[in-house]
């Protein structure tokens, strides 16, 4: 750990620093293919419906399977886009064409290369005060705030199960 919270984690006999900054010992190559996660598609679709181009923030985001999975398709990187939910409701379980509607976006798998490329068009709304130092792309974006420890701390979604925040819902691997 290279920086921490001013919050600690409690076991029954431990107390522990809540890690900020944590260094990563071994090399993730970056030229590896992405593991599939809601916000790796957000990213590879650009945060754009698959249907109607729409832009769409995180919160607004449905998944869809262009390929329905009640024929027997799977999910993946393959078969997975984001959708507005009136164009996911409109598709349903069909294929694109079976309801109308042309998929305006090319499936890919990316390499994890290429999703920080893109996911450098979306820069975060607020970065923590620790990571000022270790985030590469704060002097090329004016006017992304800092967080206070408190308020980063305080981000949890009560609609996600207890103790799941935000973070760890958008990315989460999912299964292929």
């Amino acid at each position: 750990m290279i920086e921490v919270y001013n919050r600690k984690v409690h076991s029954q006999h431990l107390a522990l620093n809540l890690p900020s900054v944590v260094v990563q010992k071994t090399y993730v190559r970056l030229d590896t293919p992405a593991p599939l996660s809601r916000a790796g598609i957000w990213i590879r679709d650009e945060g754009r419906c698959a249907y109607c181009r729409k832009r769409m923030p995180q919160r607004d985001v449905t998944f869809d399977h262009v390929l329905p999975k009640c024929d027997g398709y799977g999910g993946g990187w393959l078969n997975t886009a984001l959708a507005c939910f009136p164009c996911n409701q409109r598709k349903g379980a069909r294929r694109a064409e079976q309801a109308g509607m042309t998929l305006h976006v090319r499936l890919w798998h990316p390499t994890v290369a290429e999703l920080n490329r893109i996911a450098r068009r979306f820069p975060p709304r607020g970065v923590p005060a620790t990571w000022r130092a270790y985030v590469p792309f704060w002097p090329e974006v004016p006017g992304i705030p800092e967080l206070s420890d408190e308020r980063v701390l305080a981000v949890t979604n009560p609609a996600f199960p207890s103790g799941m925040t935000d973070q760890d819902y958008w990315n989460v691997t999912l299964e292929r």
